[in-house]
């Protein structure tokens, strides 16, 4: 399944990813290298994310990259698309209920 993840933002970088609370490291998807290169370039203001698959349907993100969006782009849209044309919008906190993000990170850090 091809999928483009494209963020909305000036600029876009390679680098090392930022601390995250996953637990686990799956082989970062799309989304996962859109919003890195975007937080890598300084960017911490992510307005939308789009997901785009050419299945009939349109697709929702995996578990870890649904992840990675609570922690670095919480309050953006999330817009999934199909190349039929056919949209969804919905936001991280939908997508991942009960995430575990920064304010539990900065929780766990005071003492």
């Amino acid at each position: 399944m091809k999928s483009p993840a494209p963020v909305q933002s000036p600029s876009a970088r390679t680098g090392l990813p930022p601390r995250r609370a996953l637990c686990i490291n799956p082989v970062p998807a799309q989304q996962w290298v859109a919003l890195y290169s975007a937080y890598a370039a300084g960017e911490r203001d992510i307005v939308a994310l789009a997901v785009v698959t050419d299945t009939e349907e349109v697709a929702s993100p995996c578990g870890g990259c649904r992840q990675v969006m609570i922690e670095l782009a919480p309050s953006s849209a999330v817009i999934l698309l199909n190349v039929a044309g056919h949209e969804q919008r919905t936001t991280p906190q939908a997508l991942l209920p009960h995430g575990f993000g920064a304010q539990q990170l900065s929780e766990g850090t005071q003492g």
